[in-house]
């Protein structure tokens, strides 16, 4: 989006400056623009480690956590991925998802979204404190929801506590193996699966406020 915004306000300044006419050939316009801002399809990637703050929401492309980072979510606080999320932690190096603050109210959601995050994986991972997101455009119904993403695995993950929202874990449309997961504490749904194929192998739900898993039109 910023991208788009940027080109649009350098095309209107070179036409209202009189350097160019507005029947500038497109192929011309857009390798202007694109020297300009660079290429629309290039990529950005992320890299986190040690203790990492977030707050308000977060528009991320393709993002690596390391072995044994902290993610420490303010009240509220989202993170919605487009590209591929690889937050592969190990058995001694956890990767952590938690509220800032042990009395915080909570932060609202991890969402991997669309086909550029094909292939996207989580293991050994904690999530606790989470709620969702809800915005113009998008609802985010849970702690960790995933939206038209294909090839996802999630394994030795503990998913636990979440917030004010439906589920726990929510997919749509999505393509997901879960391998060794324990679900506790849900608030409602602790896994909630919609119109998705999902393989789920030697996981755990307790305590489940509502359904251990909930599913509508899934291949399980």
């Amino acid at each position: 989006e910023g991208h788009i915004r940027s080109v649009f306000a350098y095309l209107k300044e070179e036409v209202l400056s009189g350097k160019h006419s507005i029947e500038l050939a497109a192929s011309e316009r857009i390798a202007k623009s694109e020297s300009a801002f660079g290429s629309a399809t290039e990529k950005h990637s992320t890299t986190w480690s040690g203790l990492v703050t977030i707050s308000g929401m977060q528009m991320i492309n393709d993002l690596i956590i390391e072995p044994g980072t902290d993610i420490r979510m303010a009240a509220g606080a989202s993170i919605i991925i487009r590209g591929r999320l690889q937050a592969n932690g190990t058995e001694l190096k956890p990767i952590r998802f938690l509220p800032s603050e042990s009395n915080a109210k909570p932060w609202g959601t991890i969402a991997l979204v669309g086909h550029r995050a094909r292939g996207s994986s989580l293991r050994h991972c904690e999530m606790s404190g989470g709620s969702g997101h809800k915005e113009a455009l998008a609802e985010y119904s849970a702690m960790l929801s995933v939206h038209n993403v294909q090839g996802v695995t999630i394994a030795d993950c503990l998913f636990r506590d979440n917030h004010l929202v439906d589920d726990m874990v929510h997919a749509v449309y999505s393509d997901i193996r879960f391998e060794r997961v324990t679900f506790n504490n849900a608030l409602s749904d602790a896994l909630d699966l919609d119109l998705s194929k999902v393989v789920i192998t030697d996981s755990q739900f307790n305590d489940s406020g509502n359904d251990a898993l909930d599913v509508m039109g899934t291949e399980v």
